[in-house]
């Protein structure tokens, strides 16, 4: 998870994810706000016992890049799982990414299937399994091979136009794709995550626009083609 703004809903995931039926996983934080991390540091205190949890503080806000960074450096694991500080969800949450895990996908609840290639023209697809062009990271499941084998997914990054470089969901996307080999597959979105409205996500118009305008860039200049190169 990555954390910038929302300090006041940080407990709250703890105490979510204390709940968990499956408490085999760790719990890491990207921290993206240099001034919160003190208050941070204190609120894992109470759940050091409960949880095991790590918090990299970045020296600078790279947004949900973030948690690509975070992923590279893991060992040991076979998946990740990606929750945003804007969401609910229940004690079942972790079992149930765990029961969807696949080494050969990314696989999302926020998944969506476009119409002529449109970030602006897409259909959320409500079922599981099924082939999509986009999927959001907010609550994801990726296998960790695709942030430790995939050397692109960072060299790429580095290439795009800095306007881009905020926009880590349609970039995944791209790179899972055209470089992982992977397919982009829906999770049935059942409820087991609730998306909050405070306004502090990345819905408003402008930022709708630029991701119309990332597509197309990533379709014309980097010629992604919605499928797998290998």
């Amino acid at each position: 998870m990555c954390t910038w703004q929302r300090i006041e809903r940080f407990e709250k995931t703890l105490n979510m994810l204390v709940n968990q039926k499956d408490k085999d996983f760790d719990f890491y934080v990207w921290n993206n706000n240099k001034d919160i991390v003190d208050t941070l540091e204190k609120l894992i205190v109470p759940y050091g016992q409960h949880l095991s949890i790590s918090i990299h503080h970045s020296e600078k806000n790279v947004g949900g890049f973030g948690r690509f960074l975070f992923a590279n450096q893991l060992e040991g694991y076979e998946y990740v799982i990606f929750i945003d500080d804007d969401q609910e969800f229940n004690s079942v949450m972790v079992e149930n990414f765990r029961d969807k895990a696949d080494k050969n996908a990314l696989k999302s609840r926020w998944a969506f299937k476009t119409i002529n290639c449109k970030y602006n023209q897409r259909q959320k697809i409500n079922r599981n399994n099924i082939k999509c062009n986009y999927l959001g990271t907010g609550g994801m499941i990726a296998p960790l091979s695709l942030f430790n084998e995939v050397p692109e997914l960072f060299a790429e990054y580095e290439t795009l136009p800095e306007e881009y470089k905020f926009i880590e969901d349609i970039y995944l996307c791209y790179i899972a794709q055209s470089y992982g080999g992977l397919d982009l597959l829906s999770i049935a979105d059942t409820g087991f995550i609730k998306q909050i409205v405070d306004g502090k996500d990345q819905s408003d118009l402008p930022m709708m626009i630029k991701k119309i305008k990332f597509m197309t860039y990533l379709i014309t200049e980097k010629k992604w083609r919605f499928k797998p190169k290998k």
